[in-house]
């Protein structure tokens, strides 16, 4: 970034435009200005990724089964601790489900949100009921 400012004000001072900056430097022009105006966007030192993934909510629509990010506010995040199994987790994922109240959620590791997904439509429930089935049937057998 700062190489870029100091190759971009060079060229500018030898009276370029934006746009034959941003070609001389493979960016756009709106790049250029930005870099020579000195915008930027801070996010709480926080990645742009990471800003995003705590501040807004992916949601498919049951409908049309498009994709959509919502901002919302979600209960705040433990310091890289699932709330169920409570391991340390670099990435945590908001599991709501309330669609009308958002801070009814937990914050998951992965393997417990796809696990409460599970539960919340009923798979696991069926599945070990299944098991159980199985079990006993199993086990019939081989006491007769």
């Amino acid at each position: 970034m700062e190489g870029q400012f100091e190759d971009a004000k060079k060229l500018r001072d030898e009276g370029l435009s934006y746009r034959a900056i941003g070609e001389s430097l493979g960016i756009s022009s709106q790049r250029v200005h930005q870099i020579l105006k000195g915008y930027h966007t801070t996010y709480g030192g926080l990645s742009q990724r990471e800003y995003f993934r705590r501040n807004y909510l992916s949601v498919r629509d049951s409908v049309t089964g498009k994709k959509t990010s919502l901002r919302v506010s979600k209960r705040k995040r433990p310091q890289d601790t699932c709330e169920l199994c409570e391991c340390h987790a670099e990435k945590l994922h908001y599991h709501h489900w309330n669609d009308e109240n958002y801070l009814q959620g937990l914050w998951l590791c992965g393997q417990c949100h796809f696990f409460v997904h599970g539960i919340d439509a009923g798979y696991i429930e069926k599945l070990l009921h299944l098991k159980y089935e199985k079990l006993k049937s199993e086990i019939s057998i081989v006491s007769i």
